[in-house]
């Protein structure tokens, strides 16, 4: 069964622990599984590789380095 996550679940664990891409790519593995999906404020059935490209788009995250990390200026406060 797929799993639908919020991308708020993502962005939070980079505020706390900012990483690499394939870092982030196994912790979501890890914490939701193969098959997850991610859903924002407006958007639904993201794949990992195009919530990537959502929170790159958006400045929801800052890569400096190789390293990914929250973008507090770019998130919504819900």
């Amino acid at each position: 069964m797929t799993r639908n996550v919020h991308a708020h679940k993502v962005l939070n664990q980079l505020d706390v622990n900012p990483m690499d891409e394939a870092g982030l790519r196994d912790w979501i593995a890890q914490e939701f599984g193969d098959d997850v999906v991610f859903h924002t404020c407006k958007l639904q059935d993201l794949s990992v590789d195009a919530l990537f490209t959502f929170l790159q788009e958006h400045h929801k995250v800052l890569v400096n380095d190789g390293i990914w990390s929250l973008n507090k200026e770019k998130i919504c406060q819900h």
